[in-house]
């Protein structure tokens, strides 16, 4: 694990690390004439349909409770905003999410699964898939790339933003 700032990202084994990569990129620079291009991609709502995978399972266990549509969502946490549509909403909404396979049964977003392998593919490009939770690392992210057919190599890393 490596920890920078406020995130971490881990490396699969045998990957080379910053000073590998440097060697085997072309010196200090990263690349012939510049730095490698590190691609920084969050899982939700750029990868994986988070808000559309939450209100689906919101309205399939507490139907008859009042949702935010899509189109009216706002702000980042879900949970805020249905505290403020009704008290307890919050508690009920942090449930959908903490809810086993929550995150795993997340559909991917159009293209996303195909941009993510062209990337990865890339020379001299390191792409980070990144999370909120570090908890979330090894067993979400590392199953929704199972899952959704992102092989985890030298070019793809976990990481996860310490908040």
């Amino acid at each position: 694990m490596i920890r920078l700032g406020g995130w971490c990202a881990l490396r699969p084994r045998g990957a080379p690390g910053p000073a590998e990569r440097r060697r085997a990129s072309g010196g200090p620079a990263g690349r012939e004439g510049g730095r490698a291009l590190r691609v920084l991609v969050d899982m939700d709502g750029v990868l994986a349909d988070f808000e559309g995978g939450f209100l689906k399972k919101f309205r399939a266990r507490f139907p008859d409770l009042p949702f935010i549509a899509l189109e009216d969502r706002r702000g980042f946490w879900v949970s805020k905003q249905y505290g403020l549509l009704r008290p307890g909403l919050s508690e009920k909404a942090i449930s959908i999410w903490e809810s086993k396979n929550f995150f795993f049964e997340l559909e991917p977003l159009p293209g996303a699964v195909q941009a993510v392998k062209q990337m990865a593919s890339l020379q001299n490009v390191g792409l980070y898939l990144l999370t909120l939770s570090q908890n979330l690392v090894e067993t979400v992210l590392g199953a929704c790339c199972r899952h959704q057919g992102i092989q985890q190599q030298q070019s793809l890393a976990l990481a996860f933003w310490g908040l």
